[in-house]
């Protein structure tokens, strides 16, 4: 509060604004309930000075919008210092602040509520959706090129010398290699890609993902972890590699690997899975 050429008090209070606009308004309506609690101040003419002329309008205004409740207890205040002081005349003066800084009109214009003469950007949920994902891919590419990233323990597949790895914009001989593999077969080709993705219904899967559920191979000792890597190798299956050395090194381990699947009906899918114990 301003009286006599200096501040005689200053307060404030919570107030849950959305808005400069909304905590303006309530700012005025905070005014008046000081007044009302030091009518000793009042003298028969009262001026409130407001930067703001949407809050001069709105403030008055018991209409229905979005700040009625407040405008509802800045009537019936002014209406209580009209009636119970000696307060005969009330002014809400717009005085404009922030007056020669650069860039303020302009802030002020994109700012109207009315029609603005300059459009400032339209800003969407949109775009912070865009950001937050473009920094996850970035995070995700600087992980993934390092070694230690999980992502990278696909299997290699080799025939005459040659890898074979899926990716995105395979050649179209190499994407009918592992369909080939497959015998144009789709159950085996979801096989074969958890295989070789190492993203398959395992014991292992269930540690990382739903580490209340068993992870123990059901056909091997127990604690056993049932993992891409001991299924491939020391399983109790039919048939399988000596080891993950061994497959890397063999030339034509796309043959070993479909022959372990042909003859291991259930590998690498979820009739393989631990079995929940109820």
């Amino acid at each position: 509060m301003w009286e006599d050429g200096h501040y005689t008090e200053a307060n404030s209070s919570f107030c849950p604004a959305a808005s400069s606009y909304d905590t303006e308004i309530v700012a005025l309506s905070m005014a008046l309930e000081w007044l009302m609690h030091n009518q000793d101040k009042i003298r028969k003419t009262l001026r409130i000075f407001i930067d703001n002329k949407g809050v001069i309008q709105g403030g008055l205004n018991m209409d229905v919008h979005s700040n009625q409740m407040e405008s509802l207890r800045i009537n019936l205040r002014l209406l209580h210092l009209l009636s119970k002081t000696q307060l005969e005349k009330i002014y809400l003066t717009y005085c404009p602040s922030h007056t020669g800084i650069k860039g303020n009109s302009r802030a002020d214009d994109m700012a109207s509520r009315t029609s603005p003469t300059i459009k400032g950007p339209v800003i969407l949920k949109q775009h912070f959706t865009e950001e937050k994902r473009r920094i996850m891919n970035e995070k995700w590419r600087v992980r993934a090129s390092t070694s230690e990233y999980r992502g990278r323990q696909w299997l290699v597949v080799r025939y005459n010398k040659k890898c074979y790895i899926p990716k995105i914009g395979s050649t179209a001989k190499r994407k009918r290699h592992f369909i080939e593999m497959a015998d144009d077969d789709m159950e085996t080709m979801a096989r074969i890609t958890h295989g070789i993705t190492n993203h398959a219904p395992t014991g292992e899967c269930n540690r990382r993902f739903f580490p209340e559920k068993p992870t123990d191979c059901p056909s091997c000792e127990p604690r056993t972890l049932h993992s891409s890597e001991h299924i491939l190798t020391c399983c109790r299956y039919i048939f399988s590699f000596p080891s993950m050395r061994f497959w890397k090194n063999n030339k034509n381990n796309d043959k070993m690997l479909k022959k372990i699947i042909k003859e291991n009906s259930t590998i690498f899918s979820f009739e393989d899975l631990p079995p929940d114990v109820l």
